[in-house]
């Protein structure tokens, strides 16, 4: 490994969890069928805003349901032997997801991880007409997604950090186009080939430790 700093910025869903907890969820629990509005969003028709809630104002249950599955899901091989590399070497890791924090830390607490950095993510809320999303607060660069990935990588490149981007779906083609280095599995690293965007493609975590602290 380098002596040069480095942040490494991760997205969740399907990257760090063996299954989308989004996927999941708005399978199992939305009345209509969800996947027509995610076809738009992926194409590019309509920005990840518009998509997101629109699905989740489909959700009916309740949060302990929808905690049932997030229950059932497991980490992609590796990534807590990943993480405590991070952790040895002091490296700064965000993890930037397009889904809900109540997910991600009921997964994390179940799979005995203990994340150390910063999670930038949405979330949601139910009240008397449904559940609503909660959209990330944090900087952006633009209006598109309810959270930016790239922001935290354009200020991360800006401050001198070599930057590593992780990721997997269609929530990650903008901030994969902004990183130093993108490893990319599944639906992203189809678009970044179509694209002929430079990126490594990965199943584990263990292929990227190896990349990363060789």
């Amino acid at each position: 490994m380098t002596s040069e700093k480095i942040k490494i910025f991760t997205d969740f869903d399907g990257t760090i969890s063996s299954k989308d907890t989004l996927v999941e969820v708005f399978d199992a629990y939305c009345r209509e069928n969800w996947r027509e509005i995610e076809k738009y969003h992926e194409n590019g028709s309509i920005p990840q805003t518009e998509s997101l809630k629109k699905e989740v104002e489909l959700l009916q249950g309740k949060m302990e349901q929808f905690l049932e599955i997030i229950d059932s899901i497991k980490p992609i091989k590796g990534f807590p032997e990943f993480l405590e590399k991070v952790n040895e070497n002091n490296i700064e890791m965000t993890i930037l997801s397009g889904g809900f924090r109540t997910f991600i830390e009921r997964f994390l607490k179940n799979s005995s991880i203990q994340f150390n950095g910063e999670i930038k993510c949405n979330d949601i809320m139910q009240n008397e007409a449904g559940w609503h999303i909660i959209s990330n607060k944090s900087g952006r660069l633009c209006d598109k997604c309810p959270t930016c990935k790239s922001y935290d990588i354009f200020q991360a490149s800006k401050k001198g950090y070599r930057t590593i981007y992780i990721g997997d779906g269609a929530t990650d083609r903008c901030a994969a186009s902004y990183a130093d280095k993108v490893f990319a599995t599944s639906w992203l690293k189809t678009y970044l080939s179509e694209k002929n965007i430079d990126f490594k493609p990965f199943e584990t975590w263990h292929e990227i430790e190896k990349e990363i602290f060789k």
